[in-house]
Order: C-alpha cells, then sequence, then structure tokens
C-alpha cells in the first residue's frame, strides 16, 4: 500500500475515525496494529521487520532504571553533552598557536 494509492484513501479515514473515537490508551493500540497492516499490505515480510523493532523498543521502555547505576547516567549525560558542544569550543581542544 503507497500514501498515493486507492487502498490508503480507504485505509486512512477509517483508522483515523476509529482512532479518534477510541479512548487514547486503545487508539495508540490501533495505530499499532494500523501500522502492521500497513507494512504487511506492501510485502508480508516485512512484519518481521516492525515487530523487531517494537519487540526492541518495548522492552527499552520496559526495562527498570535500577538496571542503570547512577555513574552509568552520568556518563551518558556527559556524553550527550560532548556530542552537543562542537569540538572548537571544548574545553580539552588545544587552542591554536
Amino acid at each position: 500500500m503507497l500514501f498515493n494509492s486507492f487502498q490508503y484513501w480507504i485505509f486512512f479515514p477509517i483508522v483515523a475515525a476509529l482512532f479518534y473515537s477510541l479512548p487514547f490508551r486503545f487508539g495508540k493500540i490501533l495505530l499499532l496494529l494500523a501500522s502492521y497492516v500497513f507494512y504487511m499490505w506492501w510485502d508480508p515480510r516485512f512484519i518481521v521487520l516492525i515487530l523487531t523493532s517494537t519487540i526492541v523498543d518495548s522492552w527499552q521502555h520496559f526495562l527498570p532504571m535500577s538496571v542503570y547505576s547512577i555513574q552509568n547516567l552520568e556518563q551518558h549525560a556527559c556524553l550527550s553533552l560532548e556530542l552537543l558542544i562542537p569540538s572548537s569550543t571544548h574545553p580539552a581542544t588545544p587552542s591554536p598557536p
């Protein structure tokens, strides 16, 4: 199913109407199932890819924070900040002569 196909223009309004008529929690489940249908419509082999993605993302979301130590969180925060700071302003970078 392509975004510019006739099937999509039937599929989208049905999914949108169902999404807005359901409570938010069930609407999210509907969107997940609709995305499975959408990706399988073109090639059913893609279900393996999207299911794997769903499982990995769900596993990371529900992984308890107690697994991570404070030190690991601090290291990740420092690494994230280092990636945001340009190397020319990084204190460890020597200034040109």
